[in-house]
């Protein structure tokens, strides 16, 4: 995220002709990368390509009080791998 916000600055930057990246091309990137993830999130929502990632998020706004990572577990199995492996959405949601 943050190497594309540097490209843009650089982008913004090329185009004022300018020898070196200044506060307002940093600042304009930013204004276009906001955008651009209002945009996706207004077109797209939460939705997620991932049905293990859906149904733990689903989990989580049924219980905002929090759900343990036993019952993140379950909730994910039914679709993931063999029985026993942990889903690879519920290991990085865990400390290491």
């Amino acid at each position: 995220m943050r190497s594309q916000k540097l490209r843009l600055s650089v982008v913004y930057a090329l185009l004022d002709r300018s020898p070196e990246i200044r506060p307002e091309h940093v600042a304009a990137a930013e204004v276009v990368w906001r955008y651009s993830v209002a945009s996706l999130e207004r077109i797209f929502g939460d939705a997620r390509s991932d049905r293990v990632e859906n149904r733990i998020l689903r989990a989580l706004r049924d219980h905002p009080e929090g759900v343990d990572r036993t019952a993140l577990h379950s909730s994910s199995r039914a679709t993931n791998g063999p029985s026993g492996s942990t889903p690879p959405a519920v290991r990085s949601s865990t400390p290491s």
